[in-house]
């Protein structure tokens, strides 16, 4: 997903993307790495929801992965955030069906994220 904004957006236009509160958590960590010289690009330090939330908002970018509006691209992307958190931090036991619908959804992002970015440069 970083490399699909990357090939659309500048960096300044992706963290301008981000609520005031995780603009600044950004640019607080890049601050950070920059201090211990590892310097690297607003878009690499983004969390998953952030990478979604900046997807979901920009036509340029829910369109080229085949979603047809803002709330079917948030729809389908947010369950990725969600299948994450519950991996992440498990408190119930996750379902096999669970499971499966994390696969599907997951493979599925994958073929589109490649198709979309397999003729732009990075």
């Amino acid at each position: 997903m970083a490399r699909l904004i990357h090939s659309t957006l500048s960096d300044a236009e992706a963290l301008s993307e981000l609520s005031q509160d995780r603009q600044k958590a950004v640019i607080e960590l890049h601050q950070q790495l920059k201090v211990s010289d590892e310097e690297t690009d607003f878009v690499s330090l983004m969390s998953l929801a952030d990478l979604i939330n900046i997807i979901a908002k920009r036509e340029e970018l829910y369109t080229t992965l085949g979603y047809h509006s803002r709330s079917v691209a948030k729809d389908y992307l947010n369950g990725l955030v969600s299948i994450r958190n519950s991996v992440a931090h498990p408190v119930r036991e996750l379902k096999v069906a669970q499971i499966v619908e994390a696969i599907c959804i997951v493979e599925s992002l994958i073929e589109q994220l490649e198709l979309a970015t397999s003729d732009r440069e990075f």
